[in-house]
């Protein structure tokens, strides 16, 4: 205090010093202290008025005012109709606001439709949008009554919300029979309303299971305002800020010269879903500069990304989010309509109404968007205009509890479908097909798309199955053109020459293509091959037959002998197979073609020859097991025109047959076994795979060039540089092709259309070399990231290449110690010796086969069950590994000769089937000779045949 008092004293006597003698500066200080003294009298005023306030406002049982609903009951029953199903019963404005207002509101409205428990999110609504709001609340439940009071309170005290506010009713027949009739004729009751404690209280009764009726709403909440446009939103769809205002000035800045286009156009505007961590941390973005910035950080995403892409495909995000940074809305593209695309767009009120048939079912909005196409209207995506829906949704949270049976849904859009045809019957417009998704709904009312695969019925299961060629479902559309289903028909062959490496060289009218996608399905391929290896086979039951226990002449080995008349009716069966096979391939290919095709004439005079043979020993009832039978010697020819890759290997024999001949000259016989076998393992011209690859392209260029080929609806031919991406996996998905490279070809259309909608031939040739991929290899490929967790690192140690090689050096040394291990057993006499010495290489060998099992069940774990059984080597290694777990280099080296060798084992095959066959004809029973020969002189030549007892090595039999 002292301190204070001795600068108060400095004070005053600065004060009268300098401040008495000067009257102007004396006067300014006296108002100082008087504004200084009245804002300290001013902020105690205050503090006291607010403190009082807010002491009376905590005293909460205090009602804010007496609500009587009696009228409100009255204005239901002046005001109800019921809807054309007689289900639901319809109060439009139920309850209006209105206020002087800064803004137009005579040009666009908000329409909205909820359930009665979701009222709280008007609120939002309100701040976010300064235009008229219309909304039909649906209400259901034998105490609807509750929901009316409810809802005539809720409006009530939040009254000063809203600016323009038309609300409207939407009841359940149910719900107005049991709770609402003779409500206007009760007792006046009035609600003591204390608008802090409201709260919503479920009354819904399941005895209603009247569904909601989503476009009944919709519909009804278009009646609120007569305003040329409008905007129809879900209640979880929220607007972006100052979307009103952007819309307002887009639509009054239009040209006159424009107007007729703008009402003949609707504004889609892009939907996003913004993280529900994010909302809770930050506020929601302001425009698309801040929607940029969220989306890069992966804090916000397309609409219904997680659970239908296709549903909003036509939307456009990328080009959406690469076009010019400006605060102009504009439109950016008008994109072609094709089903499941359901945008949400503002419109002019002119635009068909929402078919009232549809409640819970799929399809609701869809079929709304599909007519509003079919009206005339066209779609363009405006840029810098947003909306949101709060977290991102997830296939496997979404509710389905009420969902209405999907065959239900189905039947009602083919009936939608067939009634707008004779509604638009003069529209050029045509319905795309639609077969990707279907939406469900949950119980609040919000509509979900979410993307299956069709169901498929048993009789398409089993034609799957048994591998039968898909049908081209009738002719594709998109606006302006469509597509022939014979174009279609001869696009999917091309594609399947191109995935079986066919030569394109064949007919292409209908018949023939029909025809032809049965002659190489699955099922007749396998059917010819079976009739080739039967063919091949009679040659050990034909006499002289192979089945003896041995081929040694000197036990004269009993002989079982098949009967004459069933070879010969098995020989002729196949043989008609082959004639029915190489009709069907020269009426494909055209004669003038077949003759130019070696194979093809050796195979069609082999078959020619092996019948009239047949037909000449039948004649010679007694000569038919007698003479040489050549038709049996060039039956391998059979064999090689049906096998592409025994033609190349032959092909690269014919190439390379001067070095081989060589090599017989300059080289022993093993030497030469080995140097044919490496030219055929690793050949020196890449020809027969350039022929290959050759022929796969020439097959995706035919079928790209007549897929630019379309109709115009005054049946035109038009050819265009582009074919739609729509078209393309439609012949996709209907040629018969391996399901891993189906999904990845459309895995990859799906990427590219959300860049455009078109493709070109160079982007179609990028997509088609998936073909070229072996779903084997490429699955090595695909790449998991891994945490930083322990379990992470261990999984990483499965995967890696190190892991590998310990096991191929666990493998090593376990087949050094199993050899070992024989040895000892086998080499030594005394028992305990044999036992004492191979316990301990026994007992190794026995930890190398737990490791070997620890290293397969380890891979399981670190690949996953489905990628590791993915990889053949991954399921022979574990078989083998549980077999004998110390031999899989040997057999894995085995494994790699026959798979990599395929083509030299069936050229050597053929050879030898050549060989067998010559020799049988020309020596036949001369060992007979020979060993009579030798019994009668019993003279032996050293070194001679006789002397080395070569006596099973003859030609007696096949075998």
């Amino acid at each position: 205090m002292s301190i204070v008092y001795r600068y108060f004293l400095r004070a005053k006597r600065f004060y009268r010093v300098h401040c008495r003698a000067r009257s102007k500066l004396n006067r300014i200080l006296k108002i100082i202290c008087i504004i200084i003294i009245a804002l300290v009298i001013m902020n105690l005023i205050n503090v006291t008025l607010f403190s009082t306030i807010l002491y009376m406002q905590e005293n909460s049982d205090e009602p804010d005012y007496d609500h009587d609903t009696r009228p409100y009951y009255k204005q239901i029953e002046n005001k109800k109709r019921f809807d054309s199903s007689g289900n639901y019963l319809i109060v439009t404005n139920f309850l209006t606001y209105h206020s002087n207002s800064t803004v137009r509101t005579d040009l666009l409205s908000l329409n909205l439709h909820c359930n009665i428990d979701q009222l709280d999110m008007l609120v939002l609504y309100a701040k976010l949008w300064s235009g008229p709001i219309s909304i039909a609340v649906y209400v259901k439940g034998t105490k609807a009554s509750d929901h009316i009071d409810y809802a005539s309170m809720w409006f009530r005290c939040n009254r000063k919300l809203f600016k323009h506010l038309s609300v409207h009713l939407v009841i359940s027949a149910t719900a107005y029979e049991r709770s609402l009739s003779g409500q206007q004729h009760s007792r006046d009751v009035k609600y003591a309303v204390n608008c802090a404690h409201i709260r919503y209280v479920n009354h819904t009764s399941e005895m209603d299971t009247t569904p909601y009726p989503t476009n009944l709403l919709r519909n009804v909440a278009r009646q609120g305002f007569n305003v040329p446009y409008m905007l129809n939103l879900d209640i979880d769809i929220i607007p972006s800020p100052d979307l009103f205002h952007d819309l307002i000035l887009f639509l009054t800045n239009t040209p006159a010269d424009n107007q007729e286009y703008l009402n003949r156009t609707v504004y889609v505007i892009p939907v996003f879903e913004i993280h529900s961590a994010f909302l809770e941390k930050q506020p929601l973005p302001q425009n698309k500069r801040e929607l940029l910035l969220l989306w890069n950080d992966k804090q916000i995403q397309p609409y219904q990304t997680n659970i239908c892409p296709q549903c909003q495909q036509s939307t456009n995000y990328a080009a959406w989010k690469e076009a010019v940074h400006n605060d102009q809305v504009v439109p950016l593209f008008k994109p072609h309509y094709s089903a499941p695309w359901e945008p949400i767009y503002i419109g002019p009120i002119g635009v068909p109404q929402y078919d009232q048939r549809f409640k819970q079912h799929a399809h609701a909005r869809i079929s709304q968007c599909c007519e509003t196409y079919l009206a005339g209207y066209d779609y363009a995506v405006l840029n810098n205009v947003f909306l949101y829906r709060k977290g991102f949704l997830d296939k496997s949270k979404v509710q389905s509890t009420e969902l209405i049976d999907d065959e239900t849904s189905k039947l009602l859009y083919e009936q939608f479908k067939e009634d707008t045809r004779l509604r638009y019957s003069d529209t050029s417009r045509k319905f795309v097909r639609r077969n990707i998704s279907y939406e469900i709904q949950a119980d609040d009312g919000t509509e979900y798309a979410i993307q299956t695969s069709p169901s498929l019925s048993v009789k398409n299961r089993i034609q799957n199955y048994l591998g039968f060629p898909k049908s081209v479902q009738g002719e594709q559309y998109d606006n302006e053109h469509y597509w022939h289903v014979n174009h279609l028909l001869a696009a999917v062959v091309f594609i399947e020459d191109a995935i079986n490496y066919r030569t394109i060289n064949h007919k292409v009218t209908r018949k023939y293509l029909l025809v032809y996608r049965w002659f190489s399905s699955k099922p007749i391929r396998l059917l010819h091959r079976v009739a080739l290896f039967v063919n091949l086979l009679l040659a050990f039951i034909e006499k002289p037959s192979s089945f003896s226990y041995t081929s040694d002449v000197r036990y004269q080995p009993h002989r079982y002998e098949f009967s004459r008349g069933f070879i010969m009716f098995i020989e002729i069966l196949t043989l008609g197979l082959f004639s029915l096979y190489i009709a069907t391939k020269i009426s494909f290919v055209g004669i003038k073609h077949a003759r130019r095709k070696f194979w093809i004439v050796a195979f069609f005079l082999t078959l020619i020859y092996s019948i009239c043979e047949w037909f000449a020993f039948v004649a010679l009832v007694s000569q038919v097991h007698q003479g040489i039978r050549l038709r049996r010697i060039f039956r391998p020819i059979f064999m090689i025109e049906s096998s592409q890759l025994i033609k190349k290997a032959l092909k690269s024999v014919q190439k390379d047959s001067l070095t081989i001949i060589a090599c017989i000259v300059m080289a022993l016989t093993h030497i030469l076994f080995f140097a044919v076998l490496a030219m055929f393992l690793f050949p020196r011209s890449d020809a027969s795979i350039i022929n290959s690859q050759l022929r796969r392209r020439s097959a995706t260029r035919a079928a790209y060039e007549i897929l630019t080929t379309r109709m115009t609806y005054d049946g035109r031919p038009e050819t265009k540089e582009y074919v739609p991406i729509s078209i393309i996996r439609t012949v996709i998905n209907t040629a018969t092709m391996k399901y891993w490279h189906r999904t990845k070809i459309n895995e990859k259309l799906a990427t590219a259309a959300r860049h455009k909608p078109m493709l070109t031939f160079d982007e179609y040739s990028d997509v088609m070399k998936i073909l070229d991929l072996n779903p084997s290899l490429s699955t090595d490929l695909q790449m998991d990231s891994l945490g930083s967790d322990w379990r992470s690192r261990l999984k990483s140690i499965g995967r890696s290449m190190l892991f590998d090689r310990i096991g191929t050096i666990m493998a090593l040394i376990s087949v050094i110690l199993v050899t070992v291990e024989v040895n000892i057993r086998h080499f030594h006499v005394n028992p305990e010796d044999t036992f004492t010495k191979s316990l301990p290489v026994g007992l190794t060998n026995l930890g190398f086969m737990i490791y070997f099992c620890f290293e397969f069940a380890f891979k399981i774990w670190a690949f996953g069950y489905k990628k590791y059984v993915q990889s053949t080597i991954n399921i022979f290694e574990t078989i083998v590994a549980c077999t004998c777990l110390n031999i899989r280099i040997v057999v894995g080296t085995v494994v790699d000769e026959f798979r990599n060798g395929g083509a030299f084992f069936g050229v050597l095959l053929i050879f030898y089937y050549f060989y067998a066959m010559i020799g049988m004809e020309i020596f036949n029973g001369s060992i007979d000779q020979l060993y009579a020969k030798y019994n009668s002189t019993n003279i032996t030549v050293c070194g001679s045949y006789e002397q080395l007892e070569y006596w099973p090595n003859n030609f007696n039999d096949f075998y």
